[in-house]
């Protein structure tokens, strides 16, 4: 339990991502529409980062509980071995 507080917004887990205000316009639009998000890319391009934003501004804006979010970084070498791939 203490790494997935450590990760997420209820756990007190803060960081000073950029935010990209188009990007996070248009997911919530998508799900606005009740479209199925996935965000794909690279390795390192932002994708957790954009998760992350994109959950906060659901949380801010009421749309969202904060206990009713995960995040859960699989790389994190605190897990059981089990969970990690």
């Amino acid at each position: 339990m203490e790494v997935l507080t450590d990760w997420n917004l209820w756990g007190g887990y803060r960081t000073n991502f950029i935010e990209r205000k188009d990007y996070l316009d248009r997911m919530g639009k998508l799900l606005d529409q009740g479209q199925v998000l996935v965000i794909t890319g690279i390795r390192r391009a932002g994708k957790s980062a954009l998760s992350y934003l994109l959950v906060k501004k659901l949380v801010d804006a009421g749309q969202l509980k904060q206990a009713d979010s995960l995040f859960i970084n699989f790389e994190d070498p605190r897990l059981p071995v089990s969970m990690q791939p």
